[in-house]
């Protein structure tokens, strides 16, 4: 996760390595001290501020915050800004543990709140639990759930028929007509494990694509060596077909935010 990746970068100016692909909008991993790092996904800073927009834009004031309280400075800084700029001030915000099991209490206090909606910026686990808690209460809002949530999420609140919003930093895994989905598609389908596609095999896969496309890049400069890879990621400019990673001069590949909404039939909307 972001925050392990995050304590592996001393390694990257020891080795001279690059850290490639991880899948984490951290904000730790896009600051000026983040040599080394190149971030294929968009950052928790385009993200929140996508998300916020979305919810200023249908006019919706009540805001709850739950995130993990483990959450770094600049991811909170990141959350913060987004919400300022948007003149939208929380009515709860509640830090939760990723690994706790009985959320009930946070489900209650966010009930009394009355917010119009809950934005969830927490791994899937305690983010179901508290839609179904909330939602077995008939609340009457809406549920966000950020991309950290990823493919689990969806695939918990589909089996229990409960809807959500999410954003996703690629794109929806049922646009066929999209290139860059439907070669991953057929991708797994050679590799023939039974997996199905959803939104955190795509990252995956967006991101394996890059790697090859820097592999190959710095076979053509010379040979493959850590040093030539990382040159050839800071130089890089790659369409994968309906999703574009541009590194030259910066670190931050892409900035594609979308959000998809789950209706309580299992189906993924735009």
């Amino acid at each position: 996760n972001g925050v392990a990746a995050e304590a592996c970068m001393p390694m990257l100016e020891d080795t001279q390595a690059a850290m490639l692909g991880t899948a984490s909008g951290n904000m730790g991993l896009r600051g000026q001290s983040a040599k080394g790092v190149f971030n294929v996904r968009a950052g928790y800073d385009v993200e929140f501020s996508r998300i916020v927009n979305y919810v200023r834009d249908t006019g919706m004031q009540r805001v709850a915050l739950v995130r993990l309280n483990d959450t770094s400075p600049a991811n909170r800084e990141a959350m913060n800004a987004a919400l300022a700029a948007a003149a939208i001030t929380p009515r709860a915000s509640i830090d939760i543990d990723r690994h706790a099991t009985d959320l009930s209490g946070v489900a209650n206090e966010l009930m009394a709140a009355r917010p119009d909606f809950v934005l969830l910026v927490a791994n899937a686990g305690p983010a179901s639990a508290i839609i179904s808690h909330m939602s077995q209460a008939k609340y009457p809002g809406l549920f966000y759930a950020s991309s950290y949530a990823g493919q689990d999420l969806l695939d918990t609140l589909t089996a229990r028929h409960q809807s959500c919003v999410m954003s996703v930093v690629v794109p929806r895994p049922s646009a066929m007509g999209v290139n860059v989905v439907a070669n991953c598609r057929r991708d797994l389908a050679l590799v023939q494990n039974g997996d199905r596609l959803g939104i955190t095999t795509l990252e995956g896969y967006i991101a394996g694509r890059t790697a090859v496309e820097a592999t190959l890049a710095a076979a053509r400069a010379g040979g493959v060596t850590r040093g030539r890879v990382k040159d050839a990621l800071a130089g890089l400019r790659s369409d994968l077909g309906g999703y574009k990673v541009e590194f030259a001069g910066t670190t931050q590949g892409s900035h594609y935010v979308d959000l998809i909404t789950l209706d309580k039939y299992g189906r993924v909307m735009g």
